[in-house]
């Protein structure tokens, strides 16, 4: 598979990681209000942003050539790993294996439930998937643009 296809799929996920954020933040104010803390409800929208952004990228990057578009590659590359390891540190806090009570506390029922599938399936899959892509596209710079 080619780097393009790959970033492809990466913006797909992006997109698909933004609107299931977007029904996760619904549901948790219907569960738990808003009263969430300042540190929570700046680091969820920063992330929900920053996840629109680069999802953004990714599709920008899938129909340019590699080449040409080296220095937004670069920048997926260091967004998507930044983004991975915080990523794993928040899949820690929602399983409970760390408290950071400033921060997140440990969400439960319908709100445990949308998070992992925001965050842990589509969160995580869009990151790595876009860190991979963003790789290839980066090594490969004659990569073929495939509009397929």
């Amino acid at each position: 598979m080619n780097g393009h296809k790959l970033i492809r799929r990466a913006a797909i996920l992006g997109c698909c990681f933004v609107l299931a954020h977007l029904a996760t933040i619904v549901i948790t104010i219907t569960a738990k209000g808003l009263d969430w803390g300042f540190n929570a409800w700046l680091l969820d929208v920063s992330g929900l942003l920053a996840g629109a952004y680069f999802a953004v990228q990714c599709w920008k990057s899938s129909f340019q050539p590699a080449k040409d578009y080296q220095k937004i590659n670069l920048f997926i590359l260091i967004w998507a790993s930044l983004t991975f390891i915080a990523r794993t540190l928040d899949v820690l806090m929602l399983f409970g294996f760390v408290k950071w009570a400033e921060i997140y506390i440990t969400p439960t029922a319908s709100v445990l439930y949308a998070n992992i599938l925001s965050e842990v399936i589509l969160g995580t899959t869009f990151t790595f998937t876009a860190l991979v892509g963003s790789i290839v596209l980066l090594i490969h710079k004659q990569d073929p643009i495939d509009v397929r």
